[in-house]
């Protein structure tokens, strides 16, 4: 398999949506998730010929997303009425986030073009 077969921007921004979804469940506030991984996804869509705009859609949406752990702004403040636990959003949250990282891949190639980003 050569080295560059790899490259593809499906792969790549399945990648680079999943390690945004992570992070902003270690780092609970959006915009210092868009801050953290702005220039690193900036440079990396450089490196693979993806569109500098798909990529910064990649960081925005990625520090919208924040369902695993209730560590953002508005999950924190319904997770203090005691109503649910925090296994109970890890246990549920997997499923959104995974589905939001899939659509990432998938679909904003296409919105880009449409936008005319690509």
């Amino acid at each position: 398999m050569r080295p560059d077969t790899w490259k593809t921007p499906f792969l790549v921004l399945l990648v680079l949506s999943a390690v945004g979804a992570v992070v902003h469940n270690v780092v609970p506030v959006g915009p210092a998730v868009a801050g953290i991984l702005a220039y690193p996804f900036g440079v990396l869509a450089g490196d693979f010929g993806i569109s500098m705009y798909c990529m910064l859609m990649v960081v925005a949406w990625q520090a919208s997303l924040a369902y695993v752990l209730p560590l953002d702004c508005v999950p924190i403040l319904t997770y203090s009425t005691g109503y649910y636990r925090m296994g109970d959003m890890a246990r549920i949250g997997w499923v959104p986030t995974v589905a939001l990282v899939a659509l990432t891949a998938t679909l904003l190639p296409a919105l880009c073009a449409l936008l005319g980003f690509a």
